[in-house]
């Protein structure tokens, strides 16, 4: 049987389990700001929750299968977190979430889609897609979001392809897409100028375009079997620290790559003994 908490409306933050309230909520506090429900019983939130001053909401765990089935909007909603709900098929239109800033999705294994209204999210930071192995792409309308510092898709195994114009996101930091089904990085990632950690290990066949910008690039994860050449530009990127070339079949590497050595570079991880050798004879 439902219970109903709408009788404490100056309740703001709440925390349950779905032991406690295992036959979910009819109705939500309507001052409620923060609410954090582990293992969420129900197929969906009630149509009648107070919601509209809500700032975040942590599902995780949860047995959703969308998020609601009416028209609510959270236009004070800034985190979004419906991580490991496992029947989760699809989550609504993210227009109705005009202030999110972080959308955690992560280990929502039936999810088949992203809507392509999240590139109305002008506030988003972070999206997390971290193996939803039934997401079979990701959205064009993704590289609108100007604020995006974080993108994080492994194991996504689906997903075949990156958006082309991903160069529009000025402001990503981190671009992880380790163990995924991706190919090919556009182009146009060298618009990157904010780029600090590129992770690409496992991603088997993967092919790298010239790598002509990514002045900020610290990181970069390459192994696994993942790519089939490095690039000769690789010695083109002055800020890079760490390089993980490891369980690759490279007969040699460039021999730009010596030049990483004169830009402060630290931290080689190769188990190939063709790699070191190109490295200390480049």
């Amino acid at each position: 049987m439902a219970a109903c908490l709408d009788g404490n409306k100056q309740l703001s933050r709440m925390r349950l389990t779905q032991h406690q309230l295992p036959g979910g909520l009819e109705f939500l506090p309507e001052e409620l700001r923060y609410l954090y429900w582990d293992r969420y019983p129900l197929n969906y939130l009630p149509l009648k929750c107070c919601t509209k001053y809500l700032v975040e909401l942590h599902m995780p765990r949860s047995n959703l299968t969308d998020l609601w089935n009416g028209d609510e909007a959270l236009g004070n909603l800034k985190l979004l977190n419906l991580s490991n709900s496992l029947e989760l098929t699809r989550v609504p239109d993210l227009s109705r979430f005009p202030n999110l800033e972080v959308l955690r999705l992560s280990e929502c294994r039936s999810l088949i889609e992203i809507p392509s209204s999240i590139g109305e999210l002008k506030c988003l930071k972070e999206i997390n897609l971290m193996r939803c192995s039934k997401l079979h792409s990701i959205p064009q309308s993704i590289c609108n979001l100007k604020s995006l510092t974080l993108l994080r898709m492994s194991d996504c195994l689906n997903v075949t392809e990156l958006p082309e114009n991903i160069g529009d996101l000025e402001f990503l930091e981190t671009l992880d897409i380790l163990d995924s089904g991706i190919k090919v990085i556009p182009s146009s990632i060298n618009q990157l100028e904010n780029l600090v950690s590129l992770k690409c290990e496992g991603c088997k066949g993967l092919t790298l375009p010239p790598l002509t910008g990514l002045s900020c690039l610290q990181d970069m994860e390459l192994g696994n079997r993942g790519i089939l050449d490095i690039p000769g530009s690789l010695g083109l990127l002055v800020s890079l620290r760490s390089l993980s070339l490891i369980e690759n079949n490279f007969e040699s590497i460039p021999a730009s790559i010596k030049q990483l050595s004169l830009n402060c570079f630290t931290y080689l991880v190769a188990r190939d003994s063709n790699v070191y050798q190109s490295f200390h004879h480049a």
